[in-house]
């Protein structure tokens, strides 16, 4: 799991600062932060610095609690984040629902992290 959990992690960050510099040349205003660009790059950068982190630590954690935190981040990553981008790229507000449900999946899924560290090594 650890692997896997690093090799996502490292793409989703690769994605990131892809985004950030196609955003910078081609999506107007997002450099500016609190714009959706930007907040879509910040909050989606965490995620993976998030995932990252849990598959460098994971022996230290619960793997059931770890498991649910990492699905939970990274769902929460994609709903939150790809909902902004979408929005900032074109306007479209049809979807605008995901990022809230995004954010309290990222919520969720830093309290799951909590209690995979409280509950220690398998």
């Amino acid at each position: 799991m650890p692997r896997i959990l690093l090799t996502v992690a490292s793409l989703l960050l690769a994605a990131a600062v892809a985004l950030a510099a196609v955003g910078a040349h081609a999506v107007p205003d997002a450099a500016h932060p609190g714009g959706l660009w930007w907040t879509a790059v910040f909050w989606h950068a965490i995620g993976g610095l998030g995932l990252f982190a849990i598959g460098a630590a994971w022996g230290r954690f619960h793997w059931a609690w770890g498991t649910l935190g990492a699905a939970l981040m990274l769902v929460g990553v994609v709903l939150f984040s790809g909902t902004l981008y979408v929005q900032g790229a074109n306007g479209w507000g049809a979807g605008t629902f995901l990022a809230p449900t995004g954010g309290t999946l990222l919520i969720l899924a830093w309290l799951a992290m909590a209690v995979a560290a409280a509950r220690g090594p398998r």
